[in-house]
């Protein structure tokens, strides 16, 4: 992106697994004293690929971690500016892109076609031999099981937005959790 296209407030993405909130910028927030770029910016890690990829200086009121850079290398970074109302959903993107399943929990989330209109709040009827994978994608966070099914019992499902994004990626074939 362009150093002038980043500004304060907005939320940016390297198009990876990265979602950063610039939140201030002035030179206070340069990286070491005796830089001598004054245009620095300070910004709220949202999501990361990498666990400690930022030298943390504080935390953010949400409690993620925030760090300082220079807008010059924040805007080669950044790859495109994420509208506000639409960062839950790229979270959930990144996270289905990292979810890992067993055979038979991936044939248990392929059952949910999305020509169906998947949503959040939809409740899918399940078949008792699926009550095990079904409760291992529970602890994952891709779906709820609504009640406590017995054995040999139906059982219903409803997905949640990961578990959207992880039927999602599989059925469109751009890329599948590993």
């Amino acid at each position: 992106m362009k150093q002038q296209d980043i500004k304060v407030g907005s939320i940016y993405t390297d198009g990876k697994a990265g979602l950063r909130r610039v939140t201030a910028a002035g030179p206070q927030y340069k990286l070491y004293d005796g830089q001598e770029e004054t245009d620095c910016l300070q910004y709220e890690v949202i999501a990361s690929a990498a666990a400690g990829s930022v030298v943390e200086r504080g935390k953010s009121p949400d409690g993620n971690p925030l760090a300082h850079s220079t807008r010059q290398s924040f805007a080669a970074w950044a790859k495109a500016e994420v509208p506000a109302d639409q960062v839950v959903q790229k979270i959930a993107e990144f996270g289905a892109k990292r979810v890992k399943l067993t055979p038979p929990q991936a044939k248990l989330m392929r059952t949910f076609d999305p020509a169906d209109e998947i949503k959040t709040g939809t409740n899918w009827c399940c078949e008792p031999d699926e009550l095990r994978p079904a409760r291992a994608c529970q602890d994952k966070g891709l779906l709820t099981i609504d009640g406590e099914p017995g054995r040999g019992e139906h059982f219903e499902v409803k997905l949640t937005l990961l578990g959207i994004e992880v039927v999602r990626l599989m059925t469109t074939g751009v890329t599948e959790p590993a």
